[in-house]
């Protein structure tokens, strides 16, 4: 999951409102499933508020709009109430990966989960993100209480590397270890089905890629503050030197079933999720069932 998710020095003031009487929340349960035209002016929307906030291109969030390879795309759009503008988005894309060759059960298949999420610079320290993520999680489980789910994630900046990280039970890389033959093959099946053109840097680290589309972050604070920040955030700078395009991939469990093939222990990663509880409206799609 690439988030723009910047440190505090960066924002241009803080929304100190409860965010549910300032914004809210439209839900597509499947981008593909609604009428043409609507989803043409979706896309479009989303993709200006791509490159306005974080520089991506139409062309790259239209493909990640219209993925191929996968099964389902959900998108999550918060407005504000008095103008309709909109101040956050995701596109999250949903794979179905096999780990194991030739095994279809349940303890072998895993929602694979890939997007990403931009927010608008004045909302970035409301946790946003945070609510973003939370509610896409709410239902998910509830669409898929059965299944396994994992976060295939795609790290741009450290902080939206610390966001999941800090708030997840397991992770990888970090409580699921550095090194772990099991997880890395997974992870590029992943990489894979993504169809992303990112390029891996050294065999002696399968996290550390090139290619990302670096959303800008103060180097310099990150530098001067070293020692004070997570160890999340340090782990970051440590792998990449925080050079130029370079970034971390990583999975982060949402719901591990018992006796999965990935060996993860099971139950729910994320047990103090922020879900949003304000207006929710509802854009229909044809329902998809495994």
């Amino acid at each position: 999951m690439a988030i723009n998710a910047a440190n505090s020095s960066t924002y241009r003031h803080k929304v100190n409102k409860n965010l549910a009487d300032l914004l809210y929340l439209e839900r597509i349960s499947d981008l593909r499933k609604i009428r043409h035209n609507l989803r043409n002016h979706i896309i479009q929307e989303i993709a200006n508020f791509f490159f306005i906030e974080n520089g991506r291109s139409f062309e790259s969030t239209v493909d990640l709009c219209l993925n191929k390879n996968s099964f389902q795309v959900s998108v999550i759009l918060f407005r504000e109430k008095n103008t309709n503008k909109l101040i956050g988005a995701s596109v999250i894309n949903m794979f179905l990966i096999m780990n194991l060759p030739n095994d279809s059960t349940s303890e072998n298949t895993f929602i694979v989960i890939a997007g990403g999420v931009v927010i608008n610079e004045n909302y970035r320290s409301s946790k946003l993100s945070h609510y973003i993520l939370g509610t896409f999680e709410k239902y998910l489980l509830i669409d898929y209480p059965n299944h396994n789910s994992i976060y295939f994630s795609i790290f741009s900046n450290p902080f939206s590397f610390s966001l999941l990280s800090n708030s997840a039970r397991f992770s990888f890389p970090g409580t699921l270890g550095m090194q772990n033959s099991i997880l890395e093959a997974f992870m590029t099946k992943a990489l894979i089905a993504y169809s992303n053109t990112l390029t891996k840097v050294s065999d002696d680290n399968p996290f550390l890629h090139k290619g990302h589309r670096i959303f800008p972050f103060d180097k310099k604070y990150l530098i001067e503050n070293y020692k004070s920040l997570s160890k999340s955030i340090q782990y970051y700078i440590d792998v990449t030197g925080l050079k130029r395009g370079y970034g971390l991939i990583g999975l982060h469990p949402i719901l591990m079933q018992e006796k999965n093939t990935l060996r993860i222990d099971p139950g729910d990663n994320f047990l103090n999720r922020l879900v949003f509880e304000g207006e929710i409206r509802n854009i229909e799609s044809n329902s998809y069932s495994l």
